[in-house]
């Protein structure tokens, strides 16, 4: 509503909270408020693109930066604890290791799961410092996701993509 105002202040129209006042060029203040309808209507629009681009913007940051600490802790991280668990180092390759990466991170966030997954005497191996790097990536990539469903969803509802 602010942004409106300045506009209106801005374009020589003075209008007061009643609207009873006129525009300078002699116009009535009901078609001001008219005008102003018609511009509040593209401003949800806008408010929706708006939406739209962040939504995708965090989706792909947060996807770009968890792809970044999947390669890291895939050099580093990922090995001590295949070690830990399967007794030996398996693949290095990126799919897996991204399946890894959220596998040992939602192992190493909730107990219930590590317990499921029967990795519960794994968790107790490693600090909490050397859990968390899992832990960010996991959170990153499921903001990603969610973003991403955000943005699709707004733009098939309002843009017909």
């Amino acid at each position: 509503m602010s942004l409106l105002w300045c506009e209106i202040v801005f374009a020589g129209i003075a209008v007061t909270s009643q609207a009873s006042t006129v525009e300078r060029s002699g116009r009535p203040a009901a078609i001001l408020l008219a005008k102003m309808s018609i511009r509040s209507q593209s401003m949800s629009e806008d408010v929706v693109e708006m939406f739209f681009l962040v939504s995708l913007g965090v989706s792909l940051a947060c996807a770009y930066t968890a792809i970044a600490l999947i390669f890291h802790l895939g050099r580093r991280h990922v090995q001590e604890v295949d070690r830990v668990v399967c007794g030996h180092e398996l693949s290095t390759d990126f799919y897996l290791l991204a399946l890894r990466v959220t596998n040992y991170a939602s192992a190493f966030a909730w107990r219930f799961y590590a317990r499921r997954v029967k990795l519960g005497n794994m968790t107790g191996s490693f600090d909490k410092t050397f859990q968390r790097p899992f832990i960010v990536t996991f959170w990153l990539l499921m903001t990603s996701v969610a973003a991403l469903i955000g943005a699709v969803v707004v733009g098939k509802l309002y843009f017909g993509m």
